[in-house]
């Protein structure tokens, strides 16, 4: 089962986010978070984060580039989620994200704001993750 979905910038700045279930975190500590571990990461280590576990949950982290902005995309699943291929998910969800909210993300991104939420997005996130 997947528990959300965060969507963000270098530094931690929150794009996009939703939130499957009962949890009701800031999404804006949550990317903030994210941010600042994968970065501790990649300078202590000199290795990309790619996932966090604890003893109930998994945290699904790909990075990915759109024009000249990096974005990261972070999912948390159940640790007992067996879906067989997450990237694929990745794919369907990154391709409709970027489609959906291609008008809407140069402003946010210039203005460092949370992208619309727009109940037509909403029923793509339901057709992709209804095997989640």
């Amino acid at each position: 089962m997947i528990h959300g979905i965060y969507v963000f910038r270098p530094g931690g700045i929150c794009l996009f986010y939703k939130s499957f279930d009962k949890y009701q975190e800031d999404p804006h500590a949550i990317c903030a978070f994210l941010s600042a571990i994968s970065t501790f990461s990649e300078t202590t280590f000199g290795e990309k984060l790619k996932s966090i576990t604890t003893s109930r949950h998994r945290l699904l982290i790909y990075r990915e580039r759109e024009g000249n902005e990096k974005l990261t995309f972070v999912y948390i699943l159940d640790l007992t989620d067996k879906t067989p291929n997450f990237t694929k998910i990745n794919d369907s969800f990154r391709g409709r994200f970027f489609q959906h909210f291609s008008k809407a993300l140069p402003t946010c991104l210039e203005n460092n704001t949370l992208l619309p939420d727009l109940p037509q997005f909403e029923n793509n996130l339901n057709e992709i993750f209804v095997r989640c």
